[in-house]
């Protein structure tokens, strides 16, 4: 859908420790929010940072844009095309097996 790019992400799996960590919090806040009687938190944007190792071809004005945790932030969170990308690469384990 839409154009071919020349931008890329390079992700974790589920069973990296990073994706487990993340996972791990988001559970924590959830009983949290259980017994505080405070709103769920419902977003994966953390995962999805947690199991983002680079990306390479995103610019800014045809400057190269360097990886920081507050534009993975923005992107997943404005993009949710791509937020579902990576939500189906990362759940898929064939993806990350050798051979």
């Amino acid at each position: 859908f839409g154009e071919n790019t020349e931008m890329f992400i390079t992700l974790l799996g589920l069973d990296s420790k990073a994706w487990r960590k993340a996972e791990a919090k988001a559970r924590n806040a959830i009983v949290k929010a259980a017994v505080d009687g405070t709103k769920i938190p419902e977003s994966s944007t953390d995962r999805f940072v947690a199991a983002t190792l680079s990306w390479r071809g995103f610019e800014d004005d045809g400057k190269e844009l360097k990886m920081t945790r507050k534009l993975l932030v923005q992107l997943y969170e404005s993009a949710p095309y791509i937020a579902d990308q990576v939500n189906k690469f990362v759940g898929n384990r064939r993806n990350f097996m050798k051979g």
